[in-house]
């Protein structure tokens, strides 16, 4: 009669398993993590977008049932406006999708925009504003400028210097 040893039940993982699962996990960790900012940077861009349709098509609409513009709202929209917004909630939110301490900006004419264009009628631009200060304005951020030159390849024409949105501060002239 032979003798056998009784066979032990497995009670773990050998350390070559945990490495190989280890390895996989951080390969797909490497794909999905820039995917899911790449994702949340596109979601931001359509939401300015969105946001800047919103606005003008509501400045447009003000200016064709009173036949003028809007008057300046000093880092707001004019509460004559806001009912032509419809509900979109996001324009009455103190930040926009652009980044921190961002906020739409309209202005009503009779102004000469900083884009150098005298404005037959108003624009609006993303303002900077330095934290904890709503009256200084700031420098935008090169991640801010670049999700707006974004905004601007969907909304005009993808050129800071030309077309209907320009400048550092991107101001969107609506005529």
């Amino acid at each position: 009669m032979s003798r056998s040893t009784p066979s032990r039940p497995r009670r773990g993982f050998t350390l070559v398993e945990l490495i190989a699962v280890i390895v996989v996990l951080a390969i797909l960790a490497a794909v999905a993590v820039p995917r899911y900012f790449d994702y949340s940077r596109r979601a931001r861009v359509s939401a300015v977008a969105n946001d800047f349709r919103v606005i003008s098509r509501a400045g447009w609409s003000y200016f064709r049932d009173t036949g003028t513009w809007a008057p300046d709202g000093w880092h707001a929209f004019p509460a004559v406006m806001l009912q032509y917004m419809g509900t979109n909630q996001a324009l009455t939110r103190p930040e926009t999708p652009v980044g921190p301490s961002t906020i739409y900006d309209w202005n009503g004419p009779p102004l000469v925009s900083p884009t150098g264009t005298l404005n037959a009628g108003p624009f609006f631009s993303v303002a900077f504003l330095m934290p904890g200060n709503p009256n200084a304005t700031r420098s935008a951020t090169a991640d801010e400028l670049a999700l707006l030159l974004d905004v601007d390849r969907i909304v005009d024409d993808g050129n800071a210097n030309t077309g209907r949105m320009r400048g550092t501060a991107y101001f969107f002239n609506l005529p």
